[in-house]
């Protein structure tokens, strides 16, 4: 009795969850302009240390470190970036939802996997 009370809100913040990144994922990809996709490096937000973002860009075997007030409020680990390179300097362009949602769903396979 006490799992299936403890299940449940955790089902149902799921499913809050993967409606909310499905909205945004639309709005996203009608908002996001030609010219950030053609100039973006794709990133994930590993970790936090301290008052820095560490974040992973994807396909290039780097990290870079941001000053949190350079990180949108509200970021957490494991959400996915478009990130901008100018002049040396990276600068986050916009969140990527469609990865991010990908990327959460192969998690939550694998977490189902793994209780059966």
């Amino acid at each position: 009795m006490g799992i299936k009370r403890t299940i449940f809100p955790v089902i149902m913040l799921t499913v809050c969850i993967t409606f909310f990144i499905l909205i945004f994922t639309e709005m996203h990809e009608k908002s996001t302009s030609q010219g950030i996709r053609k100039n973006y490096i794709s990133g994930v937000i590993d970790r936090f240390e301290e008052n820095h973002a560490v974040i992973i860009l994807d396909g290039l075997n780097k990290q870079i470190s941001l000053p949190k007030q350079r990180v949108p409020v509200g970021m957490k680990e494991n959400i996915w970036l478009y990130i901008v390179n100018q002049n040396g300097e990276y600068k986050i362009a916009c969140i990527n939802y469609k990865k991010t949602k990908q990327e959460w769903m192969k998690t939550q396979l694998l977490m189902e996997k793994l209780r059966e």
